[in-house]
């Protein structure tokens, strides 16, 4: 099944391009402030048993069924549950609204687990309406060692949070953050079957063997924002600048760049301009109108840790022929990844990936460091008001 979704691209961000004024009207509902949610018991278990709250799935054909749940009609929602998930099975099919065979209606979530270690893992959603897929593609497929640590442990409980706010969606392994871009439908069609958590693929394919779930709650209309686990203080700090282009800092700031040209997004040491360690640059330029999609289109690498591998400095141009699969290389304590993406419009941009901020032994100063983002952070007055992710 999931070769059916399987796009040309599995690393690069898969972005429709919409303007920012749209992007922030539909972020503008996102919001940590909400009442928690009554989690909700299933009307029908298949090859699921239940202890204290907890469902743990069998082989062969294993889900639950809700059939109380609605999401149809809606254009923002979130899904959150707990989790422990077995690598057993090559992907995890974990929940669907609507039918996926024969009517073909709704959408839902699936989880791809590498097949071995050097495997890219992924995650996307699919949808259909009016019984045609949405996509010709998945929105996204989101590699996983983009963001989570090496050795994750997807057997301890985990929270999943799946915000869908417009035509946004973001992904949360818990303060672990998965933007899925913006080419989701705007609204759900009503769908005569409901809400299924697990095997929901017609015929069962057995992929939540071993897994056990407990704790679904549906925010019904609201675009909540990531869960409140806190980091584990030995977690690695992660930066990174994706898509149109969404930032996040050092400290895990997120925010969306509004201004064309050139930016500093790192320096090592902070606020030095001769004799640096190092200095990634990075080119922004507008396509469409004055409120259109900003993307990376250059980025440079320079300083002393980058001349120790390549004197002229490193040098990316989203023009430029990309590797076969973006690898992370070190300069100093950090390491950097940059990944060629394209729009479903063709537009070519890069995405640059940072871990080892927190170990550079200087301040770090730049947009995904310490410096101020806020002037450019800040949208053109005619495009609305700036939101902070």
């Amino acid at each position: 099944m999931a070769a059916a979704w399987k796009a040309a691209w599995t690393l690069a961000m898969v972005v429709a391009p919409s303007t920012h004024a749209l992007r922030l009207q539909s972020n503008a509902s996102l919001t940590t402030a909400h009442t928690t949610a009554t989690p909700l018991v299933p009307t029908t278990l298949t090859g699921v048993t239940e202890s204290n709250g907890e469902y743990s799935f069998g082989a062969g054909v294993s889900k639950l069924y809700y059939a109380g749940v609605e999401l149809g009609g809606q254009t923002s929602f979130t899904v959150e549950y707990d989790i422990q998930m077995s690598l057993t099975t090559s992907q995890s099919n974990l929940w669907f609204y609507g039918s996926y065979h024969p009517t073909s209606c709704g959408l839902g979530f699936i989880i791809r687990h590498p097949a071995t270690p050097d495997t890219h893992g992924d995650m996307y959603m699919v949808g259909y309406f009016s019984g045609t897929p949405y996509n010709t593609a998945p929105t996204l497929q989101y590699p996983f060692d983009d963001i989570l640590p090496t050795g994750f442990d997807w057997g301890a409980w985990h929270t999943h949070r799946l915000v869908k706010s417009g035509t946004s969606v973001m992904f949360y392994i818990d303060h672990y953050a998965f933007d899925l871009g913006s080419t989701m439908m705007q609204t759900v069609e009503t769908c005569a079957s409901k809400f299924t958590f697990g095997d929901w693929v017609t015929g069962g394919q057995g992929t939540m063997v071993g897994s056990t779930m407990r704790n679904l709650r549906i925010y019904n209309n609201q675009a909540v924002g990531p869960p409140t686990t806190p980091a584990p203080t030995s977690a690695p700090t992660m930066a990174s600048a994706l898509g149109d282009p969404h930032l996040t800092t050092i400290h895990g700031e997120r925010f969306d760049l509004m201004k064309p040209g050139k930016h500093v997004l790192i320096n090592i040491p902070r606020k030095r301009i001769r004799n640096v360690l190092l200095r990634v640059e990075a080119e922004a330029q507008r396509f469409g109108g004055q409120c259109a999609d900003l993307y990376f289109q250059e980025l440079n690498f320079t300083g002393s840790w980058v001349y120790e591998k390549n004197p002229r400095g490193v040098h990316y141009h989203a023009h430029g022929a990309p590797s076969n699969r973006a690898r992370w290389t070190r300069y100093g304590p950090v390491q950097l990844k940059v990944a060629h993406g394209h729009t479903q419009q063709g537009i070519k941009y890069l995405n640059i990936y940072v871990k080892g901020l927190a170990r550079a032994g200087f301040a770090v100063g730049g947009l995904l460091g310490e410096d101020d983002h806020s002037g450019a952070a800040a949208a053109p007055s005619e495009c609305g008001h700036r939101v902070v992710l």
